[in-house]
């Protein structure tokens, strides 16, 4: 049986409110990306285990805010960009959220932790 890590497991996929500002944010693209463009590729993010029943929306607005910039900059990295005003409600109209409770680790290797800082 594979090692099950202490961790949950949190899906972010962008929505349409998410797709509209990305697409206008750079207004020289001849292109812009469209909502299929930004959810070809969820995010997912660790976090520590919670009763998701009682202590999921007191965990997800206690992370939101780390997970919200990490969104942003993964399109554009000028802060100047993003939106100003980035409230959990702004957040929830963004994107979709999912907890997954049960991750089990298959990799042979050792898990390797890198801060990009």
């Amino acid at each position: 049986m594979p090692p099950c890590l202490n961790r949950l497991l949190v899906v972010v996929t962008p929505k349409e409110p998410f797709a509209k500002w990305v697409a206008g944010t750079d207004p020289r693209d001849k292109s812009p990306p469209t909502l299929a463009d930004v959810r070809r590729e969820s995010t997912a993010y660790l976090i520590g285990e919670c009763d998701m029943e009682t202590e999921y929306p007191r965990t997800l607005r206690r992370h939101f805010r780390v997970i919200f910039e990490n969104e942003l900059a993964g399109w554009y990295t000028l802060e100047e960009t993003w939106p100003k005003n980035r409230t959990f409600a702004m957040f929830q109209d963004w994107f979709d959220v999912s907890f997954i409770s049960m991750v089990n680790d298959l990799a042979a290797e050792p898990l390797i932790v890198e801060d990009f800082d």
